[in-house]
């Protein structure tokens, strides 16, 4: 009976998450309600962007980039010091990329990388080579770009600066070559540097490729968790070459290695697009669970929409946003402001648009709203009118609108926006 009643108050749990109601839950429910409630939302957002299919593409992309990349990263680190008896890039692929039992793999991958010679194929070589190099930066700003729902990319200057961040972005790597192939470093320097490395080569691609503002802790987040998969699945994938190794040599023979690479490639593509949804899924959990829980009323209830358009609310949608901004939050959703009202979000998507149209607010390409000038210079009258039929009345309601119009008069969004 215990098993049960503990069985029936997680279901609730789960079902107050996923399909909320308004039940009170305790604090240790309440974590974790928000976990299934985070891994729920990323899932949907995982499915939505449809990361298999664009790990696919980056995966091509990288094998065809492969050879200019390595040429380029060849060049950066044998311009410092050559790293041990080996070229660098050897050992960058050895102990970053492929696990210990494809270490022939890696050798291969390595003589075409060596076989690249600056001197001979000139300075616009080397340039095109970095320019193909850098297709894949693109298509990865690309792939985030749809993660993070951004409507448009960069314009072609700042691109060609995301270029020039391709070439800055080598030397975390090149570190990580070199503090690898330090023979003294000792346990467990010897897996927390790369560890860490990883990490915050994660985190600037995660904040900093995006064509949109990323929090630092949404993006160490996502590379934490990018970072330990991808640790996860460089020893799992070293078990499984390392047993069933045998069975792809059998079929394939000598190029053996290219399926093993492939597959490899691909898992890592699938676990960095999963740590970009972890960012973002961190950042817009708030929002994300907002349109859940909007969804699920649209479903059971039939709202008023025209009618909930209403001056009130409408001040009270200025209200949130001027509050908002004067605590430093930024932009705000619609659907916030459909929490904070208690209305549709089809209501609220009515008067943002009167008000934006009167310049009271500023819809950013996001969807997201700010005030349109400062808030001591937004008179609450004029956002009565914004939203309020300006048609002839008959007396009474005409007498009503009087009324309502000299009680606002003198008091601006300012006054409104002031702690309460």
């Amino acid at each position: 009976m215990r098993l049960f009643g503990r069985w029936r108050k997680f279901s609730s749990m789960v079902r107050q998450t996923v399909l909320p109601g308004q039940g009170e839950i305790g604090r240790t429910e309440r974590f974790a309600a928000t976990a299934v409630r985070f891994c729920w939302q990323m899932g949907r957002q995982f499915a939505r962007d449809r990361c298999l299919r664009q790990a696919s593409s980056l995966s091509y992309q990288t094998i065809l980039v492969f050879v200019p990349l390595g040429a380029v990263l060849l060049a950066l680190t044998q311009w410092v010091q050559r790293l041990g008896d080996r070229p660098a890039v050897t050992q960058l692929l050895e102990k970053l990329v492929m696990p210990q039992a494809a270490r022939d793999l890696a050798e291969r991958m390595a003589e075409l990388v060596v076989r690249v010679d600056f001197e001979t194929i000139g300075w616009v070589g080397g340039i095109f080579l970095t320019f193909l190099g850098g297709t894949l930066l693109l298509q990865i700003e690309d792939v985030l770009n749809d993660v993070w729902n951004v409507p448009r990319g960069r314009v072609l200057w700042q691109r060609a600066l995301a270029m020039l961040g391709f070439v800055l972005f080598a030397l975390p790597a090149f570190a990580a070559a070199f503090y690898l192939s330090i023979d003294r470093l000792r346990p467990p320097l010897d897996w927390l540097v790369p560890f860490g490395l990883l990490v915050l080569s994660l985190a600037l691609i995660y904040k900093l490729l995006p064509h949109i503002r990323v929090r630092w802790r949404s993006a160490v987040a996502g590379a934490l968790v990018a970072a330990v998969l991808l640790a996860l699945g460089h020893w799992g994938y070293g078990a499984y070459v390392e047993r069933f190794r045998w069975t792809y040599e059998s079929v394939y023979g000598a190029i053996a290695f290219l399926p093993l690479t492939l597959l490899w490639v691909y898992a890592s593509w699938l676990i960095f697009l999963l740590g970009a949804e972890v960012s973002y899924t961190s950042q817009n959990l708030g929002v994300l669970w907002a349109r859940a829980r909007r969804r699920q009323e649209r479903s059971t209830l039939r709202d008023d929409t025209v009618g909930s358009v209403s001056w009130p609310n409408a001040i009270r949608a200025a209200r949130e946003v001027a509050a908002a901004q004067r605590a430093g939050r930024g932009p705000v959703a619609p659907e916030f402001l459909a929490l904070e009202i208690g209305i549709h979000v089809d209501s609220v998507n009515l008067i943002v648009s009167r008000l934006v149209l009167a310049g009271v607010l500023h819809r950013d390409p996001e969807g997201r709203l700010s005030l349109g000038r400062d808030p001591s210079s937004i008179a609450l009258v004029e956002v009565y009118d914004a939203v309020v039929d300006r048609r002839p009345l008959d007396p009474d309601l005409e007498a009503l609108s009087a009324r309502h119009r000299s009680a606002l008069r003198g008091l601006s969004l300012a006054a409104e926006a002031s702690p309460r």
